[in-house]
């Protein structure tokens, strides 16, 4: 964790999002919404099961289904 107590930031030249404390943001998964699921496995690099659960996403949402489970 940043001496702000900043767990990511968006670096100002790339525009990418950097991680900070990977254990504070692996710790957001259990009770984050399913759309901020997908950003944070992006951020830790866990493309795969991104794009997973962003699939298990759009599914729940065009069926109607409500939340989706991974």
């Amino acid at each position: 964790m940043s001496k702000d107590g900043e767990i990511w930031h968006t670096d100002p030249v790339t525009l990418r999002d950097v991680l900070l404390d990977r254990a504070q943001v692996e710790s957001r998964l259990d009770d984050c919404p399913e759309l901020e699921k997908v950003w944070v496995l992006l951020l830790l690099g866990r493309e795969e099961e991104a794009v997973a659960a962003g699939r298990l996403l759009l599914v729940a949402r065009v069926t109607g289904s409500g939340r989706c489970s991974s």
